[in-house]
């Protein structure tokens, strides 16, 4: 029998862990057979680099998701609606995966009309990720997120600012720039802010 009234035995930070880690990995699945689509069926009309760009924005984005949620470990306290939460943060990734790489790719003759239709769904979930991040980083504590200071801040709102303006604009030349501006800056904000978990 369980004793329910024991306290737990395992760890619960590394059970909950392998559960986002699962999650992740569906998520850089789907995006990394995306890309090797277009290597195995090279067509310039299927080629958008906006499109390539947010790829491996979304890549590099999740490796940080997967790094710096190791500060997950110092929650003391956890409990089934805190689960919930971090469950639904990872399945945020998946989902926003889905729009650039949906299950039947090989119907779409241009990725730049597809992109261009989905551009609302996308960039509004990546709205949503950056407030659940926020969310998320205020769960790891009022230290860790006075520790992040401004520039964390500034990074969340820049990035949902341009997003709001993403969902709106068809042109083609925004999105790209979009696109590079938002790998570099992600790169830049991972060195500055997770390049240690001491």
């Amino acid at each position: 029998m369980i004793d329910l009234a024991s306290p737990l035995k395992a760890d619960t930070f590394t059970h909950i862990r392998i559960v986002v880690g699962i999650i992740t990995g569906l998520c850089m699945t789907r995006l990394l057979n995306g890309l090797s689509r277009f290597i195995q069926q090279p067509n310039r009309d299927h080629v958008f680099f906006a499109h390539i760009g947010w790829t491996f924005f979304l890549l590099l984005d999740m490796v940080n998701f997967w790094w710096f949620q190791i500060r997950l470990s110092n929650v003391t306290s956890w409990n089934f609606e805190l689960y919930l939460f971090i469950l639904f943060y990872a399945s945020l990734y998946f989902f926003t995966c889905t729009i650039l790489y949906p299950d039947k790719i090989d119907n779409i003759s241009r990725m730049d009309d597809y992109f261009l239709s989905r551009r609302a769904w996308f960039f509004g979930l990546l709205i949503v990720l950056n407030i659940t991040d926020l969310i998320d980083t205020s769960l790891k504590g009022q230290a860790y997120l006075f520790s992040l200071g401004w520039p964390y801040v500034l990074h969340l709102s820049v990035f949902v600012v341009l997003c709001g303006f993403a969902i709106r604009s068809r042109q083609i030349r925004f999105h790209k720039g979009f696109a590079a501006f938002a790998i570099v800056e992600e790169c830049v904000w991972a060195i500055s802010a997770y390049s240690s978990i001491a």
